[in-house]
């Protein structure tokens, strides 16, 4: 099977809307005048616990090349305490406030979802801004296993959607994940796809018949995966 994250899903990340407002900053000593900040908190788990040591990067960059971002500089770093807080206190030049962009990169490996964290960095001064609670829950891998493909003839095909959100009062990823299988294009019968754990999957088989882009058969299902579970999930034509 082959596999994708569908486009335009991670809706999380535009979604989000900035709690405390904006408030004007203090100096400190890491950021002596006109000073912005940005606070807030990672939880996993059931969402009632902190998630310590992830790593945060706050990055100005004039734009996009051919090899990513150019122009970038780091502007401040944080790592969340054993109450899953940070704070990232950062001031901007003259150039860096008017052109440019700023982003936060986060690092939390064995995490799901972290490439898709959208945390607010605005391009001001004088601000602080206090972000919403951000779930990162741990990672499964869930493999999906065509059992019959030899029921798979000429143009048909049979595809998997596997779909995630975060779930009510909750910041985070919402995604699907998807892969198929087909006769006339070949390729594997499985697919094995990481997975967050501690997060309803909701999965969606669709079988094909000859070429036909309405299904005959849909069948769905749900799933919730224990952390660094390994589950073989059996689908069939």
């Amino acid at each position: 099977m082959k596999s994708a994250i569908h486009p335009g899903l991670f809706a999380a990340a535009a979604s989000l809307i900035l709690s405390g407002g904006c408030q004007k900053q203090d100096p400190t000593p890491d950021c002596p005048g006109g000073c912005t900040t940005v606070k807030g908190r990672f939880v996993t788990g059931n969402g009632q616990v902190p998630l310590r040591g992830a790593g945060l990067t706050l990055v100005w960059y004039k734009g996009w090349g051919f090899f990513g971002r150019t122009g970038a500089r780091t502007k401040a770093t944080a790592t969340t305490d054993a109450n899953g807080n940070y704070t990232l206190n950062y001031s901007l030049s003259d150039e860096e406030l008017q052109t440019g962009h700023l982003t936060v990169d986060v690092k939390a490996p064995s995490y799901f979802g972290v490439n898709g964290v959208y945390l607010p960095a605005p391009q001001q001064r004088d601000t602080t801004v206090t972000a919403p609670t951000y779930w990162l829950p741990r990672t499964a891998k869930l493999t999906c296993q065509l059992t019959n493909p030899a029921a798979l003839q000429g143009n048909d095909r049979i595809s998997v959607d596997i779909s995630f959100k975060p779930g009510p009062a909750r910041t985070g990823l919402q995604a699907t994940i998807g892969g198929f299988a087909s006769a006339a294009q070949g390729g594997g019968t499985s697919f094995a796809p990481e997975v967050p754990a501690e997060q309803l999957l909701r999965i969606k088989v669709l079988r094909y018949r000859n070429g036909s882009y309405v299904s005959f058969s849909t069948t769905q299902d749900s799933l919730l995966l224990a952390p660094n579970d390994v589950r073989t999930y059996p689908v069939s034509f």
